[in-house]
């Protein structure tokens, strides 16, 4: 308890000791105007020291803010209009945050002097300026734009896209953001390439490209499985390559085992010493249970079939004509199946056995199907890897 109160009191302490006064002359002015905000809202009767506080702290902060704002001089250095808009809603932003207690009087009757600057002129300025810069750069990094300039043209995407923080509409930025956006995006062709000596299912070369081509694209890549016809140029092939393709012997296996259980069958008398039934405190009979064993005799039968799939991801950078990344995949479907059928007590059956009985064990999948099932893994396996790569 005598902790609680020590620390409550050190937190009274602490919080007495942040005056309006100390923030201003730490140099924190907006703490020390969010601070006299708070001590004067909603009291009839304020403070001088709280309203001179805020008086000061009001006035120094706007006068370093409007000196930093001469002193970028963004008329000369047009990149710097939109430190110059940040300053500007900071102003704006406090203004508005003491505009509502004015006119502030104390009790004492000392009315506070706030000199408000109207912004909205500086602010449209600096927007309009900070919408040139960024149109006239992004229309220099446009100009003469080709598929190898793709830094230009992103990089002129992002300054017409700090325009939308000024205007919704201005020139003809939207055009210049499509036109940006075409030329910065990273093409990808994806292929399929049988190297196994093997004869892959038909059809199956095309059902590995059967992927989900919106959910693999991303705003600055996009995948295709065939070849533009305004010709525009692919920047990597992402090249998938089967190289080895088995399909196992169909095998079925026979085994025989007995199950047993010791069950409870009745029960006998316990005799005492003198041979006859012994009898409990109440004079009633003493019986045990008695346990017998049971067994079931098991026929099973196995049936295994394996397809394998192994290949690679190989990823082709189409500017620099060089293979640049590899990752290897491979993938396995493995069919099996039980049936079994006992003979003897049904109760001397374990659960693994119950759960196979069946008369015939499922038939065999032909060799393609079980290709199919491996491949589609394949293919889940390779769109991982393609979501996963980052210099696409």
């Amino acid at each position: 308890m005598k902790r609680m109160i020590y620390i409550l009191g050190l937190t009274l302490l602490i919080a007495s000791c942040k005056s309006v006064q100390n923030l201003v002359d730490k140099g924190d002015y907006d703490g020390a105007i969010h601070l006299a905000a708070k001590k004067l809202h909603g009291k009839k009767n304020k403070k001088t020291k709280h309203i001179k506080g805020l008086e000061e702290a009001f006035a120094k902060v706007n006068a370093r803010d409007f000196a930093y704002i001469e002193s970028l001089n963004a008329r000369a250095y047009p990149e710097r209009w939109d430190k110059v808009y940040d300053i500007l809603l900071d102003i704006d932003s406090r203004q508005h945050k003491i505009s509502p207690f004015l006119p502030l009087i104390s009790k004492d009757g000392y009315v506070g002097h706030f000199e408000f600057i109207s912004t909205a002129d500086r602010i449209e300025e600096a927007s309009l300026g900070a919408s040139v810069y960024h149109h006239q750069r992004a229309e220099a990094l446009l100009t003469d734009i080709n598929y190898s300039r793709k830094a230009d043209a992103t990089e002129a995407f992002h300054e017409l896209k700090k325009i939308d923080r000024y205007f919704r509409n201005y020139k003809n930025k939207e055009s210049l953001m499509e036109i940006a956006h075409h030329f910065g995006k990273t093409r990808v062709k994806l292929e399929t390439r049988n190297t196994a000596n093997a004869v892959i299912p038909r059809d199956l070369q095309s059902e590995l490209l059967a992927v989900s081509i919106p959910a693999l694209n991303s705003f600055w890549t996009e995948f295709y499985t065939y070849d533009l016809e305004d010709n525009t140029p692919m920047d990597f092939r992402a090249v998938l390559e089967i190289d080895d393709l088995e399909v196992s012997p169909e095998r079925e296996t026979q085994r025989q085992y007995q199950d047993s259980q010791e069950i409870v069958d009745g029960f006998d008398y316990v005799l005492d010493e003198s041979g006859n039934v012994a009898k409990d405190t109440l004079g009633n009979d003493i019986t045990q249970d008695k346990y017998v064993t049971i067994t079931a005799d098991v026929i099973e039968i196995y049936r295994e079939k394996t397809a394998y799939v192994k290949g690679s991801l190989k990823i082709i950078d189409l500017n620099g004509k060089q293979l640049i990344d590899q990752f290897p995949i491979s993938s396995e479907a493995i069919f099996t199946s039980y049936a079994s059928q006992f003979f003897g007590d049904r109760r001397a059956l374990s659960n693994a056995s119950r759960n196979r009985l069946r008369s015939n064990p499922e038939r065999f999948p032909q060799d393609e199907e079980l290709i199919w099932q491996a491949a589609e893994e394949v293919k889940i396996t390779m769109i991982d890897f393609l979501q996963d790569i980052r210099y696409f």
